[in-house]
């Protein structure tokens, strides 16, 4: 089994994707096991009625920040020996967790309305936004990476993150067509994978 102490460096592919696209997917960093034990723990928060740190909007997501200090089954993504040499090579050994979210949606209902990627609420964005006002989208350096982890199966029309690859060169606004919700040159759809998202550099959303 591999263990932080012997986890080995990413391959160079890795990291060429990463620098290329902007992103990468990592492929089987989780096991059955654990994924059912963190779902498991994921949907009893979701059922509480804890209020604190909770995330909700009007649309139906649901979640909170701060995740991996509510259940110890969370720990594990801290130093996933598959993710964290990744995230070394990419960033450095000097790491600090900026946060650890929870995020579910739960799916339209036969006949339900649609309200979020919709041409009147597309939701294409770019992370860390303060920093890019301060210090300017063109010059802000390699701060900070996401890892997102998919606790349930996803369909293209379901639960995806949208990129666009590349994204991470173009210092522009994010800019949608009226009347449309796909960026200019289209967006990818990746499946139930572990994957690696700059902060600053794509604009993604989540359904």
């Amino acid at each position: 089994m591999t263990t932080i102490d012997t986890a080995s460096p990413p391959a160079s592919k890795v990291l060429d994707a990463f620098e290329r696209d902007g992103f990468v997917v990592l492929r089987d960093v989780i096991t059955p096991e654990w994924r059912e034990q963190a779902a498991a723990a994921a949907m009893r928060l979701v059922a509480s009625d804890r209020i604190l740190a909770r995330d909700r909007s009007v649309d139906g997501k649901d979640g909170f920040r701060g995740i991996v200090a509510m259940d110890d089954v969370f720990l594990p993504l801290l130093t996933n020996p598959k993710v964290l040499p990744t995230l070394v090579a990419l960033l450095s050994a000097n790491l600090q967790r900026m946060s650890s979210n929870l995020i579910y949606m739960p799916s339209i209902p036969p006949g339900g309305t649609r309200t979020i990627r919709v041409p009147e609420r597309h939701g294409w964005h770019r992370d860390m936004s303060s920093t890019s006002r301060d210090l300017g989208s063109e010059v802000v350096p390699r701060l900070s990476i996401k890892a997102a982890y998919f606790l349930s199966d996803l369909t293209p029309d379901a639960g995806v993150t949208m990129i666009l690859p590349g994204s991470h060169t173009d210092t522009g606004p994010v800019t949608v067509p009226a009347g449309t919700t796909r960026l200019h040159g289209g967006c990818d759809l990746f499946p139930s994978f572990a994957q690696v998202l700059p902060c600053r550099a794509c604009p993604h959303f989540r359904s």
